[in-house]
């Protein structure tokens, strides 16, 4: 329709061996697209003693003292991660259940009784696995739980 033909996967014009550059893709200004250059750095070993460095320390977390419980944070199915602080074993703070918890329970004891964290703190990832019926009680790790 152009009047050429292509070649070697390259397009030409008739009566002409030049040919018609690959476009761009328009995209939004603020986002040009950059030409694209090969990178020619070969990775060697001595480059890769690096990779281990900690980059970041900072973790996106909510602190939340001992006395903070599941219920105040866990609203309908989004819990998020907690931070919490050290010497929590001392509060006295509830914790209902074992291995699963109710919505009353400290997050920070309950993490402890279940061994996620000690009682120099930490960070703690809560996930909602829905409704029980019933909550059986223990002792671990220096905190009695209530059934």
């Amino acid at each position: 329709s152009f009047g050429g033909g292509c070649r070697e996967n390259l397009c030409y014009k008739e009566g002409s061996d030049s040919y018609y550059p690959p476009r761009e893709e328009e995209t939004n200004e603020i986002e040009r697209q950059q030409s694209q250059v090969r990178d020619t750095h070969v990775q060697t070993r001595a480059d890769d003693s690096n990779r281990n460095e900690v980059i970041s320390t900072q973790q996106m977390s909510q602190i939340v003292s001992c006395e903070v419980r599941l219920r105040d944070q866990c609203k309908g199915t989004t819990c998020n991660r907690y931070e919490c602080p050290a010497g929590c074993l001392d509060s006295k703070a509830k914790v209902i259940g074992s291995v699963h918890y109710e919505m009353q329970s400290s997050i920070c004891r309950a993490a402890i009784h279940y061994g996620i964290i000690d009682n120099d703190g930490g960070w703690v990832d809560i996930t909602r696995q829905g409704r029980k019926h019933y909550f059986i009680k223990s002792n671990r790790n220096g905190i009695q739980t209530i059934g």
